[in-house]
């Protein structure tokens, strides 16, 4: 039977300004993204096309950053239970531009007294043992199972068909072999993540995968200027029946829906100049993986019946956005004469840790009879929601000073999997039947990810950096005019300095992970001239994230090593067949003869070198589709 639908929402807003407000703060507006998945025919919600000019109004200034509103549905902005079918575009938010420079601050001309010009001014230095630390770990997970049996109104039923399928779990485990080796295991833990990144100074050219470029890649192919995205296989589906009063048969055993929609924006910490004595590790990773097994049965249709099977698709949309090259702290080249210097003692972390799983068994078997009049079933049309959202804005540092080392990971993992083997028997009873529609195809898999890395370049670390760092670490009061020109300032003559005496962990990762088994027996007996609809493919599994981190603008200064990667693994695995036992249809949708000559098909992008492709079309060992699935979850979350 359809279960209620199943949503795991959270909103989370980290820190609160403490910082004055004063000129050139800089802030996202991201309104675009959180509200984009809005009915199509809605005009006032048309997606903005993610190659349109940046706007000048989309950067605010101020001298600390406003508290992020998710609008007036706070609970579901994506009111993504009333669609099943977005489009998997990846998410889009308006880019920021930076404002005209003004003239430059002659730090002279600001000391200057009713005796005339003092040009032995200094920087004034203040300390406070504070910073604004976060390690945030959140997991949402849905599991629901749905196993329906349905049997005649005698409330006996006949033998049912064996339908052989594959084991789900061995999917998972195709789909957890295309994550590259580097980062298998490394999303549980700062520590794994650390170990992670340490291992990049080991990564030899051959194994490492195609880089992240900037732009939209679909499917291993970057997206030209203009070019439409995937819309998916929903037309596919024949048209269900309406007419109530119609002597009809209806069966609806698949229609499920698994997504999870994830977003992180964080515009606080090191969003100036990054001083790094120690090494620096810097990775921006996109793992997206699609695997999907439909090996479906049809029998007993008459030559007139209207077929639907195969025709799945599975699409994967990665965005990379680093538009902010230049430097915008060149509005004031000055640093300032009053420096406020937040202490921290050891490590500092600011960690987001989200993992969202949805899990779904809904495996029929189904047996409907003739009765004379309108009759529906519906066994499947189950949904699972994981939604959650990040705005991390607080205090905003134009000066950022590590004396250990820094690690910075920007990881989206995105898994869907889906076993979707069906076997429809449809019969023939008194009276004859009428018309035959039978779909069993038409499911959507999709991954969705931006990263919006605003950083500046990065650079060894100079003398008078060094030089300024060891200043500040002796706790100096005052400081020579000179090293107001080793950093840039925002041109307020005040400089805002966090100063970290361990290392600093800069973590947001996002993981999505969608297993739904939908592998149904359905059998339907048609007497009397009644017609007959069965419909149980048109699942949708989609993942949707963004990221977006803010710094540092002005750049890093590295004393030791540095390390730096971005990585993007794109891969879809799909097997699909169908097995007609009866003389041909007149109409087959996507007939999968077309697909490949061993009657499935197998579609693979971007895979990486190093791991081995999937190349059987039916894998092992083998199982029945009557309620035997393993329980996927046994290692996904372990």
């Amino acid at each position: 039977m359809q279960l209620e639908t199943k949503k795991n929402y959270l909103s989370f807003f980290s820190g609160y300004p403490r910082i004055a407000l004063e000129p050139h703060r800089i802030q996202i507006d991201y309104e675009d993204f959180f509200s984009r998945s809005k009915p199509a025919d809605d005009v006032s919600a048309t997606r903005p096309s993610p190659h349109s000019s940046p706007e000048f109004s989309d950067l605010n200034v101020g001298r600390s950053p406003q508290l992020f509103d998710l609008g007036p549905d706070g609970w579901d902005p994506l009111h993504l239970g009333a669609h099943k079918f977005l489009p998997p575009a990846a998410p889009s938010l308006r880019l920021p531009s930076v404002p005209q420079a003004p003239k430059p601050v002659d730090p002279h001309a600001n000391s200057r007294g009713g005796g005339g010009a003092d040009l032995n001014r200094e920087i004034e230095v203040k300390y406070d043992d504070k910073g604004d630390p976060l390690d945030l770990r959140a997991t949402q997970i849905n599991t629901l199972h749905d196993d329906d049996i349905v049997t005649g109104p005698d409330g006996k039923d006949s033998p049912w068909p064996h339908h052989q399928t594959v084991n789900l779990l061995d999917l998972v485990h195709t789909a957890e072999a295309h994550v590259p080796e580097a980062y298998a295991g490394a999303t549980a833990t700062p520590a794994s993540i650390v170990v992670a990144l340490q291992a990049l100074g080991d990564h030899s050219p051959a194994t490492v995968p195609a880089p992240l470029q900037t732009g939209i890649t679909v499917d291993g192919v970057g997206l030209a200027a203009g070019a439409a995205l995937p819309k998916g296989p929903a037309d596919l589906v024949p048209e269900s029946p309406s007419d109530t009063s119609a002597n009809m048969a209806v069966i609806h055993a698949g229609d499920n829906l698994a997504t999870n929609f994830a977003g992180i924006v964080d515009t606080q910490g090191a969003i100036g100049t990054l001083v790094v004595l120690g090494d620096s590790y810097r990775s921006d990773v996109i793992v997206q993986t699609n695997v999907l097994v439909d090996q479906s049965v049809i029998a007993g249709t008459s030559d007139t019946a209207v077929v639907q099977a195969s025709g799945n698709e599975a699409n994967n949309v990665a965005e990379f956005i680093q538009t902010l090259a230049r430097n915008p702290y060149e509005i004031g080249y000055f640093g300032g004469l009053q420096w406020n210097v937040d202490r921290v003692t050891g490590d500092y972390y600011n960690v987001k840790l989200v993992t969202q799983t949805n899990e779904m068994r809904d495996n029929d078997l189904v047996q409907h009879t003739a009765t004379d009049h309108y009759k529906m079933v519906e066994t499947g049309a189950n949904e699972q929601i994981n939604e959650l959202t990040v705005a991390q804005s607080g205090a905003q540092y134009d000066l950022t000073i590590v004396t250990g080392s820094h690690y910075s990971a920007n990881w989206i993992f995105q898994t869907n999997v889906l076993l979707n083997s069906d076997y429809v028997q449809v019969n023939e009873g008194p009276g004859g039947a009428g018309t035959e529609t039978v779909s069993t195809g038409a499911s959507w898999l999709t991954n969705s990810a931006t990263i919006a890395d605003y950083s500046g370049g990065s650079s060894a670390l100079s003398s008078d950096m060094r030089s300024l760092a060891s200043d500040l670490q002796r706790g100096e009061q005052t400081l020579d005019i000179d090293k107001g020109f080793v950093v840039p300032g925002d041109g307020s003559m005040k400089l805002n300095v966090l100063f970290i005496t361990g290392n600093y962990y800069d973590f947001n990762v996002l993981t999505q992970t969608n297993i739904v088994s939908d592998s149904d027996i359905v059998q339907q007996t048609l007497g009397n001239g009644e017609s007959g609809y069965v419909s149980t493919g048109g699942n949708s599994l989609s993942n949707e994230a963004l990221l977006v981190t803010l710094g540092p603008l002005g750049g890093q200064h590295v004393g030791g090593q540095q390390y730096s990667e971005s990585v993007l693994v794109q891969t879809n695995i799909i097997t699909q067949s169908v097995d007609m036992l009866s003389g041909k249809s007149s109409l087959v949708l996507n007939d999968p003869a077309k697909l490949a000559p061993e009657v499935a098909a197998l579609v693979q992008h971007g895979a990486v070198a190093t791991m081995p492709v999937e190349h059987s079309t039916t894998p092992t060992p083998m199982e029945t589709a009557a309620h035997t699935t393993s329980d996927p979850l046994s290692s996904v979350l372990s």
